[in-house]
Order: C-alpha cells, then sequence, then structure tokens
C-alpha cells in the first residue's frame, strides 16, 4: 500500500510517497500530488523523510539518511545511484556521470535519466549541469533548480548557467 505525507517547504508543498517503508517518489508542487491509490499515513520513512528535509532547509543538513526505492531500468538505477554520491555543494556534468557510470559517450541519455529521477533532491540530481556550464534542465523546473543550488551554495551566481 501507498501512503503520503505533505510538507511546506520554501519551494513549494513537498509530497513523500512511501512504498513498504521506503521512499519512492517526491512531488513538489502548490498542491500535494500522490498516486489515486495512496492513503495518508505517517510512517517511519515518511516522519524521517518531513524531518530532514526540514533540516535540509533550515541548514542543518548536507546530506539525507532515508529508505530509498526508486523504481526504473537498470541504466536509471545506475545513474540515480552515481547522482547520490555528488556532495553538498558540488555540480558535476551528465558527461560526468556517464564516464562515472562507464558510458562515456552516453552523457544525453544520463540527461533523460536524471529527468525522470523520482525522488529529487534527496537524490541531487539538481546538482548536473552541462558541461558547458550551462544550468541544464530539471524536472521541477529551472527556477526551482537556481532556488536548490543557491540554497546549497550561497555564492552560486545563476547567471553564469543559462
Amino acid at each position: 500500500m501507498l501512503k503520503y505525507a505533505t510538507l511546506e517547504t520554501p519551494i513549494g508543498i513537498m509530497t513523500f510517497i512511501d512504498r513498504g517503508g521506503e521512499i519512492c517518489a517526491i512531488n513538489v508542487g502548490d498542491a500535494p500530488e500522490y498516486p489515486a491509490t495512496a492513503v495518508l499515513g505517517n510512517t517511519r520513512a515518511l516522519s524521517s523523510a518531513k524531518k530532514q528535509m526540514m533540516e535540509y532547509f533550515k541548514g542543518r543538513r548536507t546530506d539525507f539518511d532515508l529508505p530509498l526505492m526508486p523504481v526504473g531500468t537498470k541504466f536509471q538505477m545506475n545513474v540515480w545511484r552515481e547522482l547520490s554520491k555528488i556532495p553538498f555543494g558540488k555540480l558535476v556534468s551528465y558527461g560526468d556521470i556517464a564516464r562515472a557510470i562507464g558510458l562515456p559517450a552516453a552523457h544525453r541519455a544520463v540527461g533523460t535519466a536524471v529527468g525522470k529521477n523520482p525522488i529529487p533532491i534527496i537524490i541531487p540530481c539538481h546538482r548536473v549541469i552541462t558541461s558547458g556550464a550551462k544550468i541544464g534542465g530539471f524536472r521541477l523546473g529551472l527556477p526551482m533548480k537556481r532556488q536548490l543550488l543557491q540554497h546549497e551554495m550561497p555564492l552560486f551566481d545563476g547567471k553564469k548557467f543559462q
């Protein structure tokens, strides 16, 4: 059974989805967004996710320690695992990720996998930019990507990344 919980954050309402005691998705938007089969709940994973996300936005947390269960292809899972290694306040390119997973020519496919990340922020897809130092895309929108990067890197100048 899917359970969900919401949290008001500086970037909007976050909806955390729990499947079997693990976070499988996060949605962000003005209205809570969750699968029709999900029920409002309070699991250990949901409580921890809300607490850790609040700490992140208050500047008291730089990484997350949560049970995660993203669902994707083997390739997507490899990309998301590599994304999880990007430290707080650091940027890497799609090419860097492609090289790290042993497929140096797959930077476009990596970009597609990054865009399908179901657990943004916790799996930090916002920390990926193009090799030409452009901000690239972001499933939640470029203004939100810039806001997250500014949160993590107070000296981040989003104007450099067009």
